[in-house]
């Protein structure tokens, strides 16, 4: 058996096993019954003789195992925490059949509670199941130690057997329910300062009492594999938030998203960037067209500007850069693309078909346009100012126009890239959010 991470097994392999018994002395698969001393209520022992005290399910009282069951204390005002794993229960952990044979409720000052399982096995001693909030820890008890002194200082970094720990918490809890086989004598109110180490999926705990110090290590399970050990109906409920020892698995579609876009990231950023520098086009004309309006022409119907250009390559996409250098206000311009006289695309029809990228309307200064033309040849493009009645005041230095073939949109490129940078990073986003929310 080995770790989560291939690493040496944290848990020890089984201790050898007289041929007559346990370690223990207990006959294999014997079981007890006794009546409780004081309640006189039935119960099933399981435990082996390391068994110190029996806390009785009916009455409260704790048993002493060695003075005839002798009534030592007793647990007042009680109700039993609710959990689908009852006493006497069987079920495999870590390659290992484990009895239930205790049900323990820590309670913290500020009312944090959370339940301690005890488990025996004939050839494995004992240890104990965590329930909390729906998670479940596998523990046992740990003879290896931090390798130095350990501060009660959150992250603070320790290593146990090679691996690094950090603190995770520290606190103080007491028991506030209990019934069943203990090798202690548990106490009503006995607090216990817990200090709390993780390493996912283990978690390291130092427990102090007033008479006794000690060490466990323990393994995050997940539920289903619980619910699966003690054979237990129905599917195991989500746990609620993040265990401090849970460990991070990303959803499988999650994982194959962000695996996915690795693949595309690289050469869609290099196409990004090479249309950003390299995909302008060439120029195929270049003019200056001075605004005026002659004086047989009527405000509301100047003359027409235009200036040639030749296309060479029709398939590939062009644009049209229309400038208005110096002062404009209250015209617009009426912009066309002809050959041979024959209109084949203009800057109103593009804005009916929402393919333009602004519009040209009173006061903007610039007009950049997309479009296609059917073949190549000789084309014109031509500008008719639309001067609308009122004051109006024309370009001072007149209207600058370009046209380039030969484009490629960078921007979509880019476009895709973010979504599909997103997809790539969503995974690690998704992993800092886990991390953030077990440390909250």
């Amino acid at each position: 058996m080995t770790g989560a991470d291939g690493s040496d097994p944290p848990f020890p392999e089984p201790p050898a096993v007289p041929a007559d018994g346990d370690r223990h002395g207990l006959p294999l698969g014997e079981l007890r019954a006794i009546s409780c001393t004081q309640c006189d209520a039935p119960l099933t022992l399981h435990g082996g003789h390391k068994v110190r005290s029996v806390v009785c399910a009916y009455c409260g009282s704790t048993l002493d195992t060695r003075n005839a069951y002798r009534v030592l204390g007793q647990f007042i005002g009680r109700d039993r925490p609710p959990t689908p794993i009852e006493l006497g229960m069987t079920g495999v952990l870590k390659g290992v059949e484990f009895t239930v044979i205790a049900l323990l409720q820590y309670q913290t000052p500020d009312g944090y509670a959370w339940l301690e399982l005890g488990l025996f096995s004939p050839t494995h001693g004992y240890a104990w199941l965590e329930q909390v909030d729906n998670h479940f820890v596998f523990t046992r008890r740990s003879f290896d130690l931090p390798d130095g002194p350990v501060q009660a200082r959150r992250k603070f970094v320790f290593e146990v057997r090679g691996r690094a720990f950090q603190v995770y918490e520290s606190y103080f809890a007491a028991i506030g329910y209990v019934e069943g086989e203990l090798t202690y004598v548990a106490r009503a109110g006995e607090e216990v300062r817990i200090i709390e180490a993780i390493a996912p999926p283990y978690i390291y705990s130092i427990e102090e009492t007033e008479d006794e110090l000690e060490y466990l290590l323990g393994e995050y399970l997940p539920p289903a594999e619980v619910y699966s050990a003690f054979e237990l109906p129905g599917v195991a409920a989500p746990p609620r938030s993040v265990h401090p020892a849970q460990p991070y698995l990303a959803p499988p579609g999650l994982s194959a998203l962000s695996r996915s876009a690795g693949y595309f990231l690289p050469a869609l950023f290099l196409a990004a960037l090479l249309t950003t520098f390299f995909g302008h086009g060439s120029t195929v004309l270049q003019s200056h067209l001075p605004v005026a309006v002659p004086a047989a022409a009527s405000a509301q119907s100047p003359v027409k500007l235009s200036a040639p250009f030749e296309v060479a390559r029709p398939e590939r996409l062009l644009t049209l850069d229309l400038f208005a250098v110096g002062t404009v206000r209250g015209a617009s311009y009426d912009v066309q693309i002809l050959r041979e006289g024959r209109q084949v695309y203009s800057t109103a029809q593009a804005v009916s078909r929402g393919v333009m990228n602004r519009r040209w309307a009173d006061g903007t200064a610039h007009l950049l346009a997309y479009f296609r033309v059917p073949e190549a040849g000789p084309y014109r493009v031509a500008v008719r100012p639309v001067l609308p009645a009122g004051s109006i005041r024309l370009p001072s230095g007149g209207l600058s126009v370009r046209v380039r073939e030969g484009v490629v949109l960078g921007r979509y490129l880019w476009g895709l890239l973010a979504i599909v940078a997103a997809a790539f990073g969503a995974r690690f986003l998704h992993a800092w959010r886990f991390e953030a929310r077990r440390w909250e």
